[in-house]
């Protein structure tokens, strides 16, 4: 997987792509995910991404992507903040609702232990690992699924711009799972 580098303080050109470096320009990590109990129903794993500046718009933030490959079956590649752009105001967002997950026609949320109340700028990421067809089929606690993952600022993303630069990010890898005695409740 080649990953373009977001430059040196310099708008995105074609004629002067640089390899970022890994683990300084981008995150590349393999994961070897598997439900930790016997009565599992759904679980995944959230990218969720909180800006940590006091800046008013998104800023580079725009540009953070995600990328990943489940089972090697092919890259899956999501613009974490989609539409919004650089300019976009932070306070003119709707806060993220947590993912979800429907069995047999029911929706419910999925919850996770350092995952706090999304707020009006943040984003996450959703990659479902496994959802059962109703709700008694639990994930096979021996079945391992191979994630991995890429989370990096994207070169050629149109927010990659030096006038929005300033801003940072907190990103948070968490596996959430629902199970059988949580969906009952």
């Amino acid at each position: 997987t080649f990953v373009i580098g977001a430059g040196n303080g310099a708008e995105y050109q074609v004629d002067s792509l640089e390899d970022a470096t890994l683990y300084t320009d981008y995150l590349d990590i393999a994961f070897g995910a598997a439900a930790g109990k016997t009565n599992v129903l759904a679980f995944g794993c959230m990218v969720y991404i909180q800006p940590t500046n006091t800046k008013a718009t998104l800023g580079l933030n725009a540009a953070i992507h995600v990328a990943y490959n489940l089972n090697n079956t092919g890259w899956v590649e999501i613009d974490a903040y989609g539409a919004s752009t650089y300019a976009t105001t932070k306070s003119g967002m709707t806060a993220p609702t947590l993912p979800t997950v429907t069995i047999s026609a029911t929706t419910k949320a999925l919850t996770g232990s350092s995952i706090v109340t999304p707020a009006k700028g943040d984003a996450y990421v959703w990659i479902p690992l496994f959802t059962g067809s109703d709700t008694s089929d639990y994930a096979d606690p021996t079945d391992i699924q191979q994630l991995q993952l890429m989370v990096y600022i994207c070169g050629p993303d149109s927010d990659c711009v030096t006038a929005a630069t300033g801003v940072g990010a907190t990103i948070k890898i968490e596996f959430l799972s629902i199970n059988g005695t949580q969906w009952a409740a």
